[in-house]
C-alpha cells in the first residue's frame, strides 16, 4: 500500500508542477550537450572540410622553396663556390581542363665571396589536352557533385540527430499522457466502486454488481501501477539520452493544439529532387561512368597534347633579381599527337563495360525518380489519412466524454446497471488513448514527410514549436 501511495504521488507530483518541464526545444538543447550530438558535429566537421576542399578547386596552389646554400671546393685551385637560390611556383587548374603554370627562380652565384653573377628568371604556360570523346565540363560537374554531397550529408547527420531526439520525446510523451489516462480511469473506477458500496448498502444494487465494480477497479488499479513503472523507467532512459544529469523528476510537455493539417506545395516536390540522397546517389552513378568512360577514351585513343608557353632568362654581374630587361626571351608552342600501339587488348573490353554501365546508369536514375514520386505521392495520401484520422478521433472523444457523463447520472439514478457504466468508461479510456495514439501518429507522419522531402528539421521544429 505505501509503495502504490508512492507511485501515485510521483505521478501527482509531475502533473501538479513539482517536476521539471522538458519541452522539445529543451530536450535538443540537453541533447546537443551530449555524446549523440558530439558525433554528429564530427560528421558536420567532415561535411564542412570536404564542402571547402572542393570549393577552394578552382583556387592556386602555390609554393616557395628557399634552397639552403650550396658549397663547393675546388681541390686543384682551392677555391670555394658558394650558390644561392629561390622559386616560386603558382599551379592553376582552369575550367575547361585547361591547366596554367606560373614559375620564378632566383639564384647567386660566389666565388670565394665575391659576387660571380646573379640569375632570374620567369616562365608561364597554358596547356590541355584533346582525345576522342573529350567533354570539358566533366570535372567541373564532378566538383559541383562532391559539394552537393557534402552538403547532403551534413542535411542528413543534423535531420538523424533531429529525428532521434523527437522519437525518444514523442514516444515518452505517449506514455505519460496514456498514465495519465490510467489515473483517471483509475480514479473514475474508485468513484464507481464507492458509489456502488453505497447502493449495495441501501439495497439498490444486487451483490454481484458490486462485486463486478470491485474487480474493474483492482484491474484498474494494476494497470495503472505497471504503467508508472514503465514510465518512471523509460524517463531515466530518456534523461541518460538527453544528458540531463540532475536527479529532478520530469514531465514532458508540448502544446497538442499546435498539431494542425499541413498544407501541400509545390515546392516540396521539387525540394525532393534537390535533397534526395538516392537521386543523389543515382546522379552520381552516371557522372562516375561518364568520367570511367572519358578516362577510356583518355588513355587508350589518340590523344593531343596542347601547350603555349613563355619564358625570361636573365643573368646580370650585380644582384638584381628584378630585371629581365636584356634577359633570353622565348615562346614555345607545343603539339604531341599520342597514338598507343598495344594496350594488352584491354581496351575494348573496358569502353564495352563502360557503355553498359552509362547505360545502366541512366536507366536506374529514371526508376530512381519514378519510385521517389511514387513514395511521394503514398507519403502524401498517409499523411492526409493520418489527419483525417485525427478529426475522427477528436470528435469521437467529445462524444464519448458526453455519453460517460449522461451514463454515470443515469447510474446513479439507478436507470442502469454496472455494467453499462464500466462499459461507457471503457469506451472513454479507449477514445481517449486513441485520440492522443492519433495525434503522435500524425505528428510522426510529418516528421518523417518532411524529411523525406529535404526539409531542415531543425527549421521546422522551430516553425510548428511544439
Amino acid at each position: 500500500m505505501i509503495f502504490r501511495f508512492f507511485i501515485y504521488l510521483l505521478l501527482l507530483g509531475s502533473f501538479l508542477g513539482f517536476a521539471k518541464t522538458i519541452t522539445l526545444a529543451s530536450a535538443l538543447d540537453y541533447a546537443k550537450k551530449g555524446l549523440s550530438y558530439k558525433e554528429v558535429l564530427a560528421k558536420k566537421i567532415m561535411a564542412k572540410s570536404a564542402r571547402d576542399k572542393y570549393s577552394f578547386y578552382y583556387y592556386p596552389s602555390l609554393d616557395l622553396k628557399l634552397a639552403l646554400p650550396k658549397i663547393t671546393k675546388n681541390l686543384d685551385q682551392g677555391e670555394y663556390n658558394t650558390s644561392y637560390s629561390s622559386s616560386f611556383a603558382l599551379n592553376q587548374s582552369l575550367p575547361l581542363d585547361f591547366n596554367f603554370y606560373l614559375t620564378k627562380e632566383n639564384n647567386l652565384f660566389y666565388n670565394d665571396s665575391k659576387l660571380e653573377n646573379s640569375g632570374n628568371s620567369i616562365s608561364l604556360g597554358l596547356g590541355t589536352k584533346f582525345y576522342y570523346g573529350y567533354n570539358p565540363f566533366l570535372t567541373y560537374r564532378e566538383i559541383e557533385n562532391n559539394l552537393k554531397q557534402a552538403e547532403l550529408a551534413l542535411l542528413k547527420s543534423e535531420n538523424d540527430f533531429y529525428e532521434a531526439v523527437f522519437k525518444n520525446f514523442i514516444d515518452l510523451y505517449l506514455l505519460q499522457e496514456q498514465s495519465q489516462i490510467e489515473l483517471k480511469s483509475f480514479n473514475l473506477a474508485k468513484k464507481n466502486f464507492e458509489e456502488g458500496k453505497r447502493k449495495f448498502q441501501i439495497g439498490i444494487i444486487p451483490e454481484v454488481e458490486l462485486f463486478e465494480l470491485e474487480l474493474y477497479f483492482k484491474k484498474k488499479d494494476l494497470a495503472l501501477r505497471k504503467i508508472l513503472l514503465n514510465l518512471e523507467k523509460q524517463k531515466e532512459n530518456f534523461k541518460i539520452f538527453i544528458n540531463y544529469k540532475k536527479n529532478d523528476a520530469i514531465v514532458l510537455v508540448y502544446d497538442r493544439l499546435s498539431v494542425k493539417k499541413h498544407i501541400f506545395n509545390a515546392k516540396e516536390q521539387t525540394l525532393l529532387f534537390e535533397k534526395s540522397l538516392a537521386y543523389f546517389s543515382a546522379e552520381q552513378q552516371i557522372l562516375t561512368s561518364e568520367i570511367s568512360l572519358k578516362e577510356i577514351y583518355k588513355d587508350n585513343f589518340p590523344s593531343l597534347d596542347l601547350s603555349l608557353s613563355y619564358s625570361n632568362n636573365a643573368v646580370h654581374d650585380k644582384i638584381d633579381l628584378l630585371n629581365y630587361e636584356n634577359g633570353e626571351k622565348e615562346l614555345f608552342f607545343t603539339a604531341n599527337l599520342n597514338i598507343p600501339i598495344f594496350n594488352k587488348f584491354s581496351s575494348m573490353n573496358s569502353l564495352d563495360m563502360a557503355k553498359f554501365n552509362l547505360s545502366y546508369s541512366k536507366k536506374n536514375l529514371a526508376n530512381t525518380r519514378r519510385k521517389l514520386l511514387a513514395d511521394y505521392k503514398s507519403l502524401r495520401e498517409e499523411l492526409s489519412l493520418d489527419y483525417e484520422s485525427l478529426k475522427i478521433s477528436r470528435e469521437s472523444f467529445e462524444l464519448a466524454k458526453k455519453i460517460y457523463e449522461i451514463s454515470q447520472k443515469r447510474f446513479e439514478n439507478g436507470l442502469i446497471t454496472s455494467k453499462n457504466l464500466i462499459e461507457n468508461q471503457m469506451s472513454l479510456a479507449s477514445s481517449e488513448h486513441s485520440l492522443i495514439s492519433n495525434e503522435i501518429n500524425y505528428l510522426r507522419s510529418l516528421i518523417s514527410y518532411k524529411s523525406f522531402v529535404g526539409y531542415s528539421l531543425e527549421e521546422f521544429f522551430k516553425e510548428i514549436n511544439i
